[in-house]
């Protein structure tokens, strides 16, 4: 059904495109009509390959990696993120860090991090 109606798309497309006025007439592979198939002198051959599972472009579900960061005061006003490997062995106590999954973020706060790390990463 998509390649049906992928080619209809696109022969209308081509046919506006050339700005032709003539009407458009679908021929089905290995099922073509005895009026299109004399237009050639000789028989049609089919070649291997070119089909794709579908005409129309696929969505694909959108892959996130995991990041995280261990948050820095930069002066006095501003923070830094700097990253560190997704691991447990990466949680100081002493930081804030914040871990982007993709769709969520979580803050991580240790027990021994300063409350303005704490606020600034919020």
């Amino acid at each position: 059904m998509d390649k049906r109606a992928c080619a209809a798309i696109h022969a209308v497309n081509l046919r506006n495109y050339l700005g032709a006025q003539c009407r458009t007439i679908r021929e089905e592979q290995s099922d073509e009509s005895d009026e299109f198939l004399a237009l050639f002198d000789t028989d049609i051959t089919y070649i291997e390959g070119g089909r794709t599972s579908s005409g129309f472009f696929t969505v694909e579900d959108m892959t996130y990696a995991k990041r995280l960061y261990r948050v820095h005061a930069a002066g006095t006003s501003s923070i830094h993120l700097e990253p560190v490997p997704v691991a447990v062995s990466s949680l100081d106590p002493r930081y804030v860090f914040v871990l982007d999954t993709g769709l969520k973020i979580f803050m991580w706060y240790g027990k021994k991090s300063k409350n303005t790390f704490k606020s600034k990463a919020r």
